[in-house]
């Protein structure tokens, strides 16, 4: 990894997160050419930044990227949605820009055993809007014993 002057971490073209505290949401984004290597650097810088907490939802913008993955590049995706650091016990928020895209989330929700947290749309405007609804709510799964149960089953977002 690099570091410019500045000690920030220059990713590959096209890499990139931002974490917002105020909200507990960890924003990455791929964009052009995505493999498995440029998943695993940002996993990796993301699980050493202490911004980053284990509470937060996460939005992943795929939809400018070109997946260049494997069956086995998305099975190694995710395991890295298991390491401590990385992992989050939030929402799992993915904007796809096409129908391969969209079968590779689900496939890595699978792998990652994380599908009843993972919502996926064709738009950031309606993830964001989705996730700007549902901050306050946790996956019925990561619920902790002082909070309250949501009164109505979650519904996966359709695309």
């Amino acid at each position: 990894m690099k570091f410019s002057i500045n000690e920030e971490p220059v990713f590959s073209e096209g890499v990139d997160y931002r974490v917002d505290l105020a909200r507990g949401v960890r924003w990455e984004s791929y964009r052009g050419r995505v493999m498995l290597d440029d998943v695993k650097e940002l996993a990796g810088v993301i699980g050493s930044d202490p911004a980053c907490s284990e509470q937060d939802h996460c939005l992943i913008d795929l939809s400018g990227a070109d997946l260049r993955m494997s069956a086995n590049d998305v099975l190694r995706w995710a395991l890295c949605f298991r390491k401590d650091g990385y992992r989050t016990r939030g929402w799992l928020v993915f904007v796809v820009g096409d129908s391969m895209a969209f079968g590779m989330v689900r496939m890595l929700g699978q792998w990652a055993r994380c599908s009843h947290r993972i919502k996926i749309f064709r738009s950031c405007v309606d993830a964001e809007l989705w996730m700007a609804g549902n901050l306050h709510r946790r996956p019925v799964a990561f619920l902790r014993g002082d909070e309250q149960t949501p009164s109505r089953p979650h519904v996966l977002a359709a695309v």
